[in-house]
């Protein structure tokens, strides 16, 4: 793993999410052909009210992920770091050049993921827990964000008998949520 990566690169993402019960995800992990199924583990951070900040471990490898909301789209930062150390040198690097002081944990979230290729990018199911709750989600994930492939996610969404409806809060979102909520 490259650990020096240069941090002010980043990507556009562009993603449609969907929150589901329960009894339908477990419906969809049966009927979608998912070939891969991680533990991944996110690690939350405090950073600007227009920030969402993690560390995520998925099989003992770290990455950290900063995700910028501004101008209407997500610019998110990411790169792999040798452990679970918020003052490692790329992150603070990255911290730097943000103007970000003094990010503060907030707690963790596991999440059981399956996923697969679909159509033009990644299809996710998953199963996420935190402070008490569990929660069920749709998502798909793009790989490139000008080449959109909504109507192939809204017909396998109506194969299940939905229409989309956009998730009104990430999982970073909901974490807090639930945080102030538990205060």
């Amino acid at each position: 793993m490259n650990y020096n990566k240069c941090m002010t690169t980043y990507h556009i993402e562009k993603e449609y999410k969907m929150m589901i019960d329960e009894a339908l995800y477990y419906v969809m992990t049966q009927s979608i052909p998912c070939d891969r199924l991680v533990t991944q583990t996110n690690y939350y951070y405090q950073a600007k009210a227009n920030m969402g900040m993690r560390i995520r471990m998925i099989d003992d490898n770290y990455f950290f992920t900063l995700k910028h909301f501004i101008k209407g789209q997500v610019r998110e930062y990411e790169f792999p770091i040798k452990e679970n150390d918020i003052s490692d040198p790329s992150i603070r690097a990255l911290l730097k050049e943000l103007n970000i002081e003094d990010p503060f944990y907030l707690g963790e979230m596991t999440t059981i993921r399956s996923s697969c290729s679909f159509a033009k990018g990644e299809l996710c199911l998953d199963r996420s827990l935190y402070l008490g709750i569990e929660d069920y989600e749709i998502e798909y994930e793009l790989n490139d964000p000008t080449d959109d492939d909504f109507t192939a996610f809204a017909s396998l969404l109506a194969e299940f008998g939905l229409n989309y409806r956009q998730s009104p809060y990430s999982k970073y979102t909901r974490f807090k949520n639930r945080l102030e909520e538990i205060k």
